[in-house]
Parts: structure tokens; C-alpha cells; sequence
């Protein structure tokens, strides 16, 4: 059997003081336009829609999003979200949209479908 050892052996001189290598990862903020990825990734991901309009015209895309996965049927949108059936009516009647959680996980679950409402009515 051999026996391995390690030996940890000092740099002298200017050297020992040489940089580190600089990491490829990126560090700081995204840039202008992009999420922090390669320009690739950013054109893969398309533009964002504009804040402003996707604010005021998101009633009509939740609306549009949830007749065309659940028609009309409140008890169906109730029980898919676990909200109230009241809440289910004021969102297919366009009078109210969900809060930030029910919305993120609606667009975990249906991106696809939410996005196509969106360009059904027109925002963009």
C-alpha cells in the first residue's frame, strides 16, 4: 500500500500576487434590454409587454383566458383556484383580476393559453 501525501507549497515573489482569473459568470445588473443572459436568450424571450397596457387591459386578458379554458362555468374557475365562486363570477364578468400569487401560478400552469388571450384582445 502507498501512502499519498499533499504538500502545500508558497508562490514568491509577484507571482503570489497575481489576480484571481475573472469569473465568466456575470455579476451585476442586466443590461439595457435584456435579462442578464446572452443576446440569444433575449431575442428568444421576445419583448415585454408594455406595463401600462398590460395593466389596464389585463381584466379582458383574464377574462378572455378563463372563458376560453373554462367557458363560462364559475364553479369550474372557483375550484381551479380555490377561490370563492363570487370571485370566479367578478373575474369572467371582467370586473376583477386575482392577486399576484393565483396569477403567478396561473402563468406557471398556462402560459401559453394566457398569452394567446393577451393577443386575442389586443394587448401588447
Amino acid at each position: 500500500m502507498t501512502k499519498t501525501s499533499l504538500r502545500l507549497v508558497a508562490a514568491s515573489g509577484a507571482s503570489s500576487r497575481r489576480a484571481a482569473p475573472v469569473s465568466r459568470q456575470y455579476h451585476g445588473f442586466a443590461p439595457e434590454g435584456g435579462r442578464g443572459r446572452g443576446r440569444q436568450a433575449v431575442r428568444a424571450a421576445g419583448p415585454l409587454p408594455d406595463p401600462i397596457a398590460w395593466r389596464g387591459g389585463f381584466a379582458r386578458v383574464w377574462q378572455a383566458f378563463l372563458l376560453a379554458r373554462w367557458g363560462a362555468d364559475p364553479h369550474a374557475v372557483a375550484e381551479a383556484f380555490g377561490v370563492r365562486v363570487q370571485t370566479a363570477r367578478n373575474w369572467l364578468d371582467g370586473l376583477h383580476v386575482p392577486t399576484g400569487d393565483v396569477a403567478a401560478r396561473a402563468m406557471l400552469a398556462w402560459r401559453g393559453e394566457i398569452l394567446a388571450a393577451a393577443l386575442r384582445v389586443g394587448v401588447r
